[in-house]
């Protein structure tokens, strides 16, 4: 049996992956609720955020398996230009917006490398500038995630199965690129909802092809104090 903190890291990592389940041999497997009470808050905490992060999980996957990258991938993949990527090891991609840097010592601090661009920390939404490396300071309750800039990063509720993810229940985080647009294409089963959102001005327009049920909006970086403006038929944030 690993120790809690060391499970703790392990399920952070494993949110991200297409699949997760948890294995181990009788008599003590390695089922949440065989480890402490804290440490099944973290792990529920986690599972919560994954089923969140579904909607954009899926989104990439299928867009991986139509383009034949992997959902989960190296560095390299998308920054072939990037000399300092390649011995990069430590941390990965999921789909083509989240940068993931998992703990994997008990320091709680690490090196992050970000590549090229501006990056926003999920947790705490600063904006972080990219060929750059920062060190991060990271409790057990958190694993390193960074946005990529120009994402619209949708997240559904949290639910206790994908039979119950829906589709007409989103949050949107805009994380706007330099020139003040961001957007995302959104796979809903078979049909696909284009998402954009761009600045002008004091104000943020937002647009998606088919408009969820409910909704909330928020802005990070330059989009921050701006007026949001939705097309007609979106619903309301």
């Amino acid at each position: 049996m690993p120790a809690d903190d060391v499970y703790i890291r392990w399920v952070q990592l494993s949110i991200f992956q297409s699949h997760i389940r948890f294995h181990g041999h009788p008599p003590k497997c390695r089922e949440p609720w065989n480890f402490s009470l804290e440490t099944q808050k973290v792990v529920r905490d986690f599972l919560n955020l994954r089923y969140r992060l579904i909607p954009y999980i899926y989104s990439e996957a299928k867009r991986a398996a139509e383009g034949g990258l992997p959902l989960l991938r190296h560095l390299v993949l998308e920054y072939q230009d990037d000399p300092t990527v390649r011995n990069i090891e430590d941390q990965f991609l999921c789909g083509r917006n989240l940068l993931i840097a998992p703990i994997l010592t008990r320091n709680d601090r690490r090196q992050v490398y970000l590549p090229e661009g501006m990056w926003y920390d999920f947790w705490s939404g600063e904006k972080l500038n990219g060929n750059n490396w920062i060190t991060a300071s990271v409790p057990l309750e958190k694993i390193s995630i960074y946005v990529k800039e120009g994402t619209i990063l949708p997240l559904g509720p949290i639910v206790q199965s994908t039979d119950e993810i829906d589709y007409q229940d989103l949050s949107l985080k805009i994380y706007p690129d330099g020139a003040g647009n961001a957007h995302f294409d959104l796979f809903d089963g078979a049909s696909e909802n284009k998402l954009t959102a761009t600045i002008a001005g004091n104000d943020l327009h937002l647009s998606c092809a088919r408009e969820p049920a409910r909704m909330q909006v928020e802005f990070f970086g330059e989009a921050r104090g701006k007026r949001l403006i939705k097309k007609p038929g979106i619903g309301e944030a």
